[in-house]
């Protein structure tokens, strides 16, 4: 699966439940998502929820460019 798939799933659910991205009533304004590996082959790494760069969706989702894939069974998510 890729790290984007797994991203975008996870802001989804962030911003249904505590609404990160509403200005008028989400009360988080920063945060990361890590993905902690379970094994030491993979590399823990995370995102920052609010580094936005861009103006439109297509911007902001550059800094996926390099489309990376992973096993999800080997990593657990913050």
């Amino acid at each position: 699966v890729t790290v984007q798939e797994l991203d975008t799933k996870v802001r989804f659910k962030l911003e249904n439940l505590y609404k990160i991205y509403n200005k008028d009533t989400g009360n988080i304004q920063k945060g990361c998502i890590f993905f902690h590996s379970h094994n030491h082959q993979d590399q823990s790494f995370y995102y920052d929820l609010y580094n936005v760069k861009g103006s439109v969706g297509a911007e902001f989702f550059q800094f996926y460019s390099d489309n990376r894939t992973v096993s999800s069974s080997n990593y657990h998510i913050d």
